[in-house]
């Protein structure tokens, strides 16, 4: 019996699947897109923060959060996913390196969505402490600025409740005036 050859739709199918990359173990896109090129990107977190992360390895047994810092200590920020900065963000890890540059990935893309809803990221950096804000406050301004900018279309894209509260909330209260009045 002779075999049919499979139809060149087929085949051409077969081929592009067998070509798709790869996607990183996390669901969330890679932040590269979104950053300009610089020194600090090919840096990895302990590197900056000038910490050695060597004396403990994680079990099986240890939490998610300590599981996955572990495995970001030898990454470099470049290969981070937009999953990574909300983590490290909620996490108020190396905040001073790494809230410049969710800055700039929610400059380009306002809803950047790790591994739970549109927006986690912003959402993250909304709830950073204010003491880091009091210490950065070009940082502040930067943010408020460009959360001013897309107030319109975020108000109209964000579907959860608490997230707009939480938008709107930075937005009305200045945080640098509140510390200078509490003086």
């Amino acid at each position: 019996m002779k075999r049919k050859k499979m139809p060149k739709y087929l085949r051409e199918e077969q081929t592009e699947k067998s070509q798709k990359p790869k996607l990183p173990s996390t669901m969330s896109e890679q932040a590269i897109q979104y950053l300009s090129p610089q020194k600090l990107l090919s840096k990895t977190l302990p590197a900056l923060l000038n910490e050695r992360w060597d004396d403990y390895t994680p079990t099986p047994d240890d939490s998610y959060p300590i599981r996955h810092l572990y495995d970001l200590q030898n990454t470099r920020i470049s290969e981070y996913t937009i999953e990574d900065f909300r983590f490290l963000v909620n996490q108020n890890i190396g905040l001073e390196y790494i809230i410049p540059l969710a800055i700039e990935i929610l400059s380009k893309n306002f809803l950047a969505a790790g591994d739970f809803y549109e927006g986690d990221l912003l959402n993250a950096v909304l709830k950073v402490p204010e003491s880091f804000w009091r210490k950065k406050p070009l940082l502040y301004h930067a943010l408020k600025e460009q959360l001013n900018l897309q107030k319109d279309t975020l108000e109209n894209n964000i579907e959860i409740h608490s997230m707009k509260k939480t938008i709107s909330e930075f937005l009305n209260t200045d945080i640098l005036q509140n510390s200078s009045n509490s003086r």
